[in-house]
């Protein structure tokens, strides 16, 4: 097998991480409060960002398949962790352990695949693409298996399905250390530390661009202040179902699945919209399903209802990207573009783990409805806010009638 048939392989088991759809259940049923279960992803999130050059200088020293490597095993060792120690302690460290070991994967990866895809004679952006869907798709039988396996063992089958996802990532592990690592010249391959330094001088110049150009400002601003928090809805869904009560065990990995396959779908077909609205029209409209999902999760009580919401608020998350990167790609210059989007993103990262700590504040009391009504409310003010400032700067266009005499700004 080759390294990019390999890496598809790896992506689709490390998709299927049982523990994603149970960990924070678990926690919370050792006697952890559901404000620390919250809290706790945004440490996740920060350590990601903090770990992200550090990590970067082993995979330049030692080599991308051995970044991997360890970027695996060091998650399933802060899987173990909370499994010898599920208490507040246990989860926040497992949390901090599992994020390093993203760390390590997160580019070593992308430039082993570019490099193996250039080496094989195959199309980078394809083979991305696919490797990109091989990740959700092990997520989507993760949460169908995790959800079966729940419903028929209860609570009992948590540290097994910890414990099964212990055993992928060791497996993978294993699959890491066999792939090619392409030239043996090191030099002649890309830094990591470098690509990771390119990212944030990438933000730095987002940061100077915003000051010049009310066009970026907005689209930056849009994208930090609508932020759907889907890591919030993903880690707190099952725990929701579970303060219901009646609602089959099943749907705590279900209802992620099929709003995977929904979000799927939706991604694939977004673009229609393009056909009959403008730019600022179509970014709301989809906005706003996220919002109305959050505000009726905080309002439904009939069972079914709810799970239908949290399938459909799933369904909706972060669709809108491909619309804003059409959008860019109109609009703005290619020597700005990259740097744009790379800063939306960032902004957004940074905006999730401001508000997840906010929201884990906010849910101490023991229930999840004022938090999601507090991220609904959220995202409704701030696409309001975004709205007027998309229309104020002229973000106003139908995709397919800029024409050419409208230039793109700088």
């Amino acid at each position: 097998m080759k390294t990019v048939a390999k890496l598809k392989l790896i992506e689709f088991l490390d998709g299927m991480y049982f523990s994603t759809i149970i960990t924070n259940l678990f926690a919370v049923s050792e006697g952890v409060p559901l404000y620390h279960a919250v809290i706790a992803q945004s440490v996740f999130t920060g350590t990601v960002f903090l770990s992200e050059i550090p990590t970067g200088v082993i995979a330049d020293k030692f080599g991308r398949k051995t970044s991997m490597a360890l970027g695996y095993f060091t998650s399933a060792i802060g899987l173990m962790a909370l499994v010898i120690s599920p208490t507040t302690i246990g989860l926040y460290v497992m949390n901090i352990i599992r994020a390093i070991g993203l760390s390590m994967v997160s580019g070593a990866n992308e430039a082993l695949l570019y490099e193996a895809s250039k080496d094989e004679g195959l199309d980078y952006k394809k083979q991305s693409s696919i490797v990109l869907s091989n990740g959700i798709a092990g997520l989507f039988v993760a949460g169908i298996v995790s959800g079966i396996v729940y419903q028929v063992f209860s609570s009992v089958s948590f540290v097994s399905l910890i414990l099964a996802t212990v055993a992928l990532q060791l497996v993978i592990t294993a699959i890491s250390l066999t792939l090619h690592d392409g030239s043996k010249d090191q030099s002649k391959q890309k830094s990591i530390v470098k690509q990771e330094l390119k990212a944030f001088e990438m933000v730095a110049n987002t940061l100077s661009l915003m000051r010049k150009n009310q066009t970026i400002f907005a689209l930056t601003i849009a994208g930090l202040m609508t932020v759907c928090n889907e890591y919030f809805l993903y880690g707190t869904v099952a725990i929701h179902f579970e303060n219901l009560g009646n609602v089959s065990s099943f749907w705590a990995g279900g209802a992620i699945s099929f709003g995977l396959f929904v979000n799927f779908i939706l991604q694939r077909y977004v673009y229609k919209l393009e056909d009959y609205l403008t730019f600022e029209k179509a970014f709301a409209l989809i906005k706003l399903g996220s919002i109305t999902g959050y505000l009726l999760l905080a309002l439904a009580t009939q069972n079914t209802l709810v799970i239908i919401i949290a399938i459909a608020t799933m369904g909706v998350f972060n669709i809108e990207r491909p619309i804003v990167s059409d959008y860019a790609n109109q609009e703005l210059q290619s020597s700005v573009r990259a740097t744009v989007l790379s800063g939306m993103s960032l902004a957004s990262r940074f905006a999730k783990m401001t508000l997840t700590i906010i929201l884990g504040i906010i849910v101490a009391g023991g229930s999840l409805r004022p938090g999601f009504l507090a991220q609904g409310l959220f995202m409704a003010v701030g696409l309001a806010i975004s709205y007027w400032l998309l229309v104020r700067c002229g973000c106003v266009r139908r995709f397919k009638n800029v024409t050419t005499e409208q230039q793109p700004v700088m």
